[in-house]
């Protein structure tokens, strides 16, 4: 049985946001809004992609056939998170549009991404370094990354503006902090980019923006994300 790096890379990322999702669910359970209930499932559906791609990465690592189906798989839940977030955008910025049409415009185009990764004749493969190549196709590569960055950035800056023009400190910290949770991932893109297309480090790329991308989830959620003793009068929703 070979494992990769990968796995447990992606395993690390997996415990990272197991522990954001549960601090989120806790958070959702105290305070009964729609927005909470919408970061929580976004980052169990994250959790979940995280999972899976750490499950394939540790056991089936010289499994291409097993890795392609991790790709089309982690493609799925990755868009459904994202749609998710569509549909809490417009309810907190737009109230005059339904919720459900960002949902519905973000779910549909995951569903053309994940029925994309399903038909290329791309597959992964372990380099020798013991770093899976995910040999994503060319639609999969450009679709996947802009269904993303077209939810996790405006949720990042919504999240930080509305913690900015807070007067308690708690949830001005709070609201921050968790805009900057949104925003590491859009970072953790742009480090994978840099080092793929400056550092010529291929794969290696991607298991380096996932270390960072946990990492800064977990110092961020220990340090600003404290658990409320009580229901917040002013809640973000």
């Amino acid at each position: 049985m070979a494992y990769s790096i990968t796995g447990f890379v992606y395993l690390y990322g997996f415990l990272a946001l197991a522990f954001l999702s549960y601090r989120f669910y806790l958070t959702w359970q105290r305070e009964e809004t729609v927005v909470s209930k919408g970061f929580f499932l976004f980052v169990a559906l994250m959790d979940l992609f995280f999972f899976i791609t750490a499950i394939g990465g540790l056991i089936f690592a010289n499994n291409f056939q097993v890795l392609k189906w991790v790709v089309v798989s982690a493609v799925f839940f990755q868009s459904s998170a994202a749609s998710v977030l569509g549909y809490v955008i417009p309810y907190m910025k737009f109230p005059k549009f339904s919720p459900w049409l960002g949902f519905s415009i973000i779910f549909i185009s995951g569903i053309v991404a994940t029925f994309l990764a399903a038909l290329t004749t791309a597959l992964p493969f372990l380099e020798s370094n013991g770093v899976i190549n995910w040999n994503l196709g060319p639609s999969t590569e450009i679709l996947r990354p802009l269904l993303f960055l077209g939810t996790i950035l405006p949720i990042g800056i919504i999240l930080i503006k509305q913690g900015l023009a807070l007067k308690i400190k708690a949830a001005k910290i709070k609201a921050i902090g968790l805009g900057w949770i949104f925003l590491v991932g859009v970072v953790a893109g742009l480090i994978d980019f840099t080092l793929t297309s400056v550092f010529h480090l291929g794969a290696m790329s991607n298991v380096i923006s996932i270390f960072v991308l946990a990492t800064s989830m977990l110092l961020l959620v220990v340090f600003t994300q404290k658990l409320p003793e009580q229901k917040l009068a002013s809640k973000v929703n």
